[in-house]
C-alpha cells in the first residue's frame, strides 16, 4: 500500500519543493520501517519525473550524468 502511494506521487501546484521532498522522505521512512525496499535509482527517477516543466533543464542535466545522485544529494540540489 505504501509503495503504491509512493509510485503515484506527483508534485501538486500548491506545494513547495521542501514540502514535496519532505513527503517523499516520510514515505520512504515508512516503507523501510515495514521492511520494504525501494531502489535509490527508482526514488531519484520518480522525483525527477514528477517535477514541474520549470525544472526541465535541471532534470536533463541530472539525467545526463553518468551516475544518478542519491536522494539526499538530489534534495540538497533542489532546496
Amino acid at each position: 500500500m505504501l509503495k503504491k502511494k509512493f509510485y503515484k506521487l506527483s508534485m501538486q501546484d500548491d506545494s513547495s519543493m521542501s514540502d514535496f521532498l519532505f513527503t517523499i522522505k516520510e514515505l520512504l521512512v515508512q516503507i523501510t520501517g515495514v521492511g520494504d525496499v525501494i531502489r535509490v535509482e527508482d526514488v531519484v527517477l520518480i522525483v525527477l519525473n514528477t517535477l514541474f516543466d520549470f525544472y526541465k533543464n535541471f532534470v536533463q542535466g541530472v539525467s545526463a550524468q553518468e551516475t544518478l545522485p542519491s536522494f539526499d544529494q538530489l534534495m540538497s540540489k533542489l532546496l
